[in-house]
């Protein structure tokens, strides 16, 4: 993908991207990435009169699953393309991630882990950064096999547009997890750190049913010791006598 934005950052334009990572109840989620182009970007990659979708090469992530939207705003305006993929259990989140941040390396041993206890549910998201962000001229093999014939250099050519992309692209990343506030993280700026976020919920329902359910054990129990309590002075006070027959009343 980066390789694909590398036209429009030889001008020094800006690129802003966002990655998020959303977890569901269940421990399902969704993976999103959007990535706007200014004005001038989008006039790098596709001149007035061409269209920026057939410019831009998403092919290879529509292929493994990605939902692609464009906004394109009039023949000359920003462009934004949104990129979603959902994962169904917390081990896949990490390889959905992967697919998209390819071999930039912006965010690596991404976990999602769900925790599901008798009377509380516990997420919890892991991954690192400090990586900047990388062309990858090499995951795209039409571009690498073009270059000599104009005259480049696959590996010259890689440096020279990863160091402009280090400097146009700002990213961040979001984190959202049930039962907590989103979190969010610089990306790319080559600042090595681990991104953590935990959070948990207890089962209301159920720890009112236990609740429920001890309270009314300890009032059972309360009845029956202290009617046990009552048999046993009975016991201990002997027989009576009653005021009207004469006859032994007992206990």
């Amino acid at each position: 993908m980066y390789a694909a934005l590398a036209l429009p950052l030889l001008a020094g334009c800006k690129v802003d991207a966002a990655l998020s990572v959303r977890v569901r109840d269940e421990g399902s989620g969704v993976v999103r990435a959007t990535v706007r182009l200014d004005r001038t970007a989008r006039a790098l990659l596709a001149p007035p009169g061409t269209d920026p979708r057939d410019r831009l090469r998403l092919d290879d992530l529509r292929a493994a699953g990605w939902r692609i939207r464009w906004t394109v705003r009039g023949d000359r305006g920003p462009v934004t393309v949104r990129l979603a993929k959902p994962f169904t259990r917390p081990a896949d989140a990490g390889r959905v991630v992967a697919e998209l941040t390819g071999p930039s390396g912006l965010l690596r041993d991404v976990t999602v882990t769900r925790d599901g206890g008798p009377l509380r549910t516990g997420w919890s998201f892991a991954a690192r950064t400090g990586a900047r962000p990388a062309v990858g001229l090499a995951a795209d093999p039409e571009l690498v096999a073009a270059l000599p014939a104009r005259g480049g250099d696959a590996g010259v050519t890689e440096r020279w547009l990863t160091d402009r992309l280090q400097r146009a692209l700002r990213a961040h990343l979001v984190v959202d997890l049930p039962a907590g506030a989103p979190r969010r993280w610089p990306l790319g700026d080559g600042t090595a750190r681990t991104v953590a976020l935990a959070t948990s919920r207890v089962r209301v329902g159920r720890v009112l049913t236990l609740g429920a359910g001890v309270a009314a054990g300890s009032v059972a129990l309360g009845v029956g010791i202290a009617g046990e309590a009552r048999r046993r002075r009975r016991v201990a006070a002997g027989p009576r006598r009653g005021s009207g027959s004469g006859r032994p009343v007992t206990g």
